[in-house]
């Protein structure tokens, strides 16, 4: 430490003393220290020598930091003293952060116990500093230390910023040691009670490599230290390599000192010292923990821990007495089980990937518009405890891009519950190296194998391991997203609550893409395609998106909501139901308002082939400022003029064949292809949950009953709750409701409606505006219609549910012909598929499971209600 009078610079200052007494009497111009005496010799400094400026900024400016964190500290500053604590900050680290803290604006320290930045000096302040400590050393037989001269606390208490490094080793923890770094921290007390202005503690830390410590000590650990602490080679090494990538300069959360000595107002200052240095060195761990991640642990100590589980082996044992089997056999087999699923996680692997994909994909896509904001939130919620992760599941790319943006943005990777089906060879084994365990896609009545996958993921969450996973279940090929699958979060819960973890805190992450490669196989597997199996040669298919000239994808959006916590010691059933919902309708409010969504949904407000562009451009302004009336998150692209907005948005979607421009005697109108209105309609879905009620409402508006009178709000809500459940299965987890109230206010304020001093509402005669939002969930009701016409000439013989959606299709096909139907995007197997579960809450069609083999499938009946289907078709027929 340099507060230390023993270091190596003070006895050669010592050793030169004579030499400088005897060059002061001679040449006093030269060896008389200059006025005024600058700053101690460990500050920061605010010029440069040459051999800096040559040598290091260059460098420097590679290295990563966390913006939000300085701009906060910025912003506290002015009312605050800051002073900056760290356990292992050594030359090139503090040089570094005063290059930066310079540049930032950030308080400069005026003292630091750790070490001098004398050789970057100019040489006239380098000499004028040499110079000054001589004549300390001549005068007071040592070199000035406001530490051990007990002037620290005047110095923080009048505004000076200091740095601080605290020790290491728990031999120091002994509070009759009256010197050096636990000085410093008691020092820190004192200034507080001396000063009236609070000072906060900021931990810093310089990470040099973010992959996480291992289990085993190297023979390069042991001979040059380990990379959280690196010796002066190895960290001329690791610079050289990792300052642009890896090397990341971290801030942690500021501590207030004034509220931190207040709340233990009843300890001596001794003790307050002892909690702050512990409750400092906590900080600082946890602030590299969610960089690094903790210990990185081999796929072989997972497969043991796991298999020698003891309330594992308890399960298999009652398991076999059950089924009459060996325990043996069932360890063996869970043995297998464990293989299959365990992630065998490998920096260089994930490094070198990721450089690979990471290339790809910004050639791909534009840009990563991520939210730091909420991903700092994340970061402060990891440092308290495990997180999982869930984002939506709209593309494969969903996977990459993720672990690529957290990486980047020094968030450890996590562990992803991925399907089994992605363990392909040969990249299966890269995606585990990657992070991937694998799940496989049923095992509902495989009770080892959950037993198997429960324990692996209660080591991950005893581990501390960030974990990942698709509350989708599966990618959405409609653009909406998907109701939840809860399978996942009841096994964390139970592991969780197996680990001795009370609460799991799960993190929505929605990612929005202005245009996803897939959108071409997904329409052929809604026109009944098969879904093509994963394997390496549709990785190969990304070189087409590669080709020099090819047109970019537009941006990716990726925010993080805030947690959804769940009580893990709780019994109520009710609970993951709860949960899966609210992590749902969190990653759709977060879901981010494309130019291109709102220009779909333009576009298929109309059913015909064409629409003209002035119409066009209504009717994209009018769903535009609904959207933004709702307070919507939106692309950054709206700050320009929204017609130069929609210009390009169509200009792109023309550009990709999904609409064609045309301009003749008749004025500029746009058209697109019948097969190409389902792509469109990917891009308009990913908004469909901001609409949903002004829709329903307007489709009421409009609907038979009501077109030619007043009805009071009451009697409104009542037919909104009643046509709700028309879509309720297709929108499980959305609060179709929540906006009514401001529905009819906006509808009111654009005066589409009126509304009486008796409260009753009728239409003002401004239909066009009403068939717009009508227009955006028509397509929904008209999927519901397929079904139920189909349903009522299914023969007597049950059917199975993929044949049924085929036929459902056909009928679509049917319907769309004849003119029942008028958008062609309601003929979706998607959908449908969420329609059969209408139709069997309304007792129109009955299920049950059977199975042929291994697989398992729903067979549907019709029930002959016929009143019921009656009902349901008028109903529809009335709100088209």
């Amino acid at each position: 430490m340099y507060s230390d009078r023993t270091n190596i610079s003070e006895r050669i200052l010592r050793i030169l003393n004579p030499i400088f007494r005897v060059g002061a009497k001679r040449w006093p111009s030269r060896f008389q220290p200059r006025r005024p005496k600058p700053g101690h010799p460990s500050a920061m400094l605010t010029g440069w020598n040459t051999l800096y400026r040559i040598l290091l900024p260059r460098f420097f400016n590679r290295i990563s930091t966390d913006q939000d964190a300085i701009d906060e500290i910025k912003n506290v500053a002015k009312d605050s003293t800051i002073v900056y604590v760290s356990k292992r900050i050594g030359h090139l680290e503090c040089t570094y952060f005063n290059q930066l803290f310079q540049k930032e604006g950030l308080p400069l320290v005026k003292y630091n116990n750790a070490v001098t930045l004398r050789r970057w000096m100019p040489w006239r302040l380098y000499w004028n500093t040499l110079l000054w400590q001589e004549w300390e050393i001549s005068r007071f037989s040592h070199t000035y230390d406001p530490l051990l001269e007990d002037q620290l606390p005047k110095m923080i208490a009048d505004g000076a910023s200091a740095l601080i490094q605290i020790p290491r080793s728990e031999l120091l923890d002994d509070r009759l040691f009256s010197t050096g770094p636990i000085k410093a921290i008691s020092d820190l007390i004192m200034a507080q009670r001396q000063s009236d202005k609070p000072i906060l503690i900021v931990p810093l830390d310089f990470i040099w490599s973010r992959h996480p410590k291992k289990q085993k000590k190297t023979i390069v650990d042991i001979l040059f230290g380990e990379k959280e602490s690196p010796g002066i080679i190895r960290k001329t090494v690791l610079f050289w390599r990792n300052y642009k990538t890896q090397a990341h300069a971290s801030f942690g959360k500021p501590i207030d000192l004034k509220k931190f000595i207040q709340s233990g107002n009843s300890n001596s200052d001794a003790e307050i010292t002892i909690k702050l240095r512990n409750s400092l060195l906590e900080s600082l761990h946890t602030q590299r923990k969610t960089v690094t991640g903790p210990l990185v642990k081999p796929r072989s100590w997972f497969i043991q821990e796991v298999t020698g589980d003891d309330a594992l082996d308890e399960k298999i044992c009652a398991l076999a007495a059950e089924r009459g089997k060996e325990a043996d056999d069932l360890r063996d087999l869970a043995n297998r089980y464990i293989k299959e699923i365990a992630a065998d996680v490998d920096y260089t692997y994930f490094e070198f990937f990721d450089r690979i994909l990471g290339s790809a994909l910004n050639k791909i896509y534009e840009d990563f518009d991520v939210d730091t904001k909420g991903l700092k939130k994340a970061k402060e919620i990891y440092a308290e405890g495990p997180i999982i992760l869930v984002p939506n599941h709209k593309s494969h790319v969903d996977y990459l891009v993720l672990s690529h943006v957290l990486y980047h943005n020094s968030m450890t990777v996590p562990h992803i519950a991925a399907g089994i089906n992605m363990s392909f060879w040969p990249l299966g084994k890269i995606f585990r190296r990657c992070g991937a365990y694998f799940i496989r896609r049923e095992f509902r009545d495989n009770y080892l194998y959950k037993m198997v996958l429960e324990t692996y993921l209660k080591i991950l969450l005893q581990e501390g391991y960030c974990q990942e996973f698709f509350i989708e279940g599966g990618r959405s090929r409609t653009g909406k997203l998907r109701n939840p699958k809860l399978g996942m979060i009841s096994m964390l819960k139970r592991s969780a609550a197996d680990a001795g973890i009370k609460k799991l805190n799960f993190v929505p992450v929605t990612l929005t893409y202005d245009r996803i490669i897939e959108s071409k196989s997904y329409v052929s597997e809604n026109e009944g395609g098969a879904k093509e199996k994963e394997k390496t040669s549709q990785l190969l298919k990304l070189t087409k998106f590669l080709k020099r000239g090819q047109q970019r994808h537009g941006s990716i959006y990726i925010r993080f909501g805030d947690p959804v916590t769940v009580d893990c010691t709780s019994t109520d059933s009710a609970l993951v139901q709860e949960a899966g919902n609210e992590i749902s309708r969190r990653i759709n409010d977060n879901t981010v308002v494309t130019p291109i969504a709102v220009a779909a949904s333009a576009i298929l407000s109309e059913p015909r082939r064409g629409i003209a562009y002035s119409k066009f451009e209504s009717a994209a302004l009018e769903a535009f400022n609904y959207i933004k009336f709702k307070d919507a998150k939106l692309s950054r692209r709206f700050k320009d003029p929204f017609k130069v907005v929609m210009k390009r948005a169509i200009t792109q979607l023309a550009a990709n064949r999904l609409i064609q421009i045309h301009t003749g005697t008749v004025g500029t109108y746009i058209s697109t292809e019948e097969s190409k209105r389902s792509q469109l309609a990917f891009f308009k879905n990913g908004i469909i949950h901001e609409v949903l009620d002004i829709g329903l409402l307007s489709s009421l508006l409009l609907s038979d009953p009501l077109r030619s009178k007043a009805v009071s709000r009451e009697e409104l809500q009542q037919g909104f709750e009643e046509a709700r459940q028309y879509i309720s299965h297709e929108f499980g987890f959305a609060d179709i409701g929540k906006d009514f109230d401001g529905a009819i206010a906006y509808l009111s304020r654009i005066d589409a409606i009126s509304i009486a001093a008796s409260e009753s509402i009728s239409r003002s005669g401004n239909d066009q505006i009403l068939q717009l939002f009508a227009s955006f969930i028509r397509p929904y009701m008209e999927t519901l219609l397929i079904s139920l016409i189909h349903t009522q000439n299914i023969s007597k013989k049950a059917v199975d549910e993929k044949h049924l959606i085929d036929r459902m299709q056909k009928s679509g096909n049917d319907l769309f012909m004849l003119g029942r139907i008028h958008f062609r995007e309601a003929i979706n197997r998607f959908d449908m598929t969420n329609t059969l579960k209408t139709l069997t809450a309304k007792n129109i069609l009955s299920v049950s499971d059977s199975t042929s083999g291994r697989k398992r499938q729903k067979l549907y009946n019709r029930t002959k209600n016929y009143d019921a289907e009656k009902n349901l078709q008028v109903a529809l027929e009335e709100l088209l």
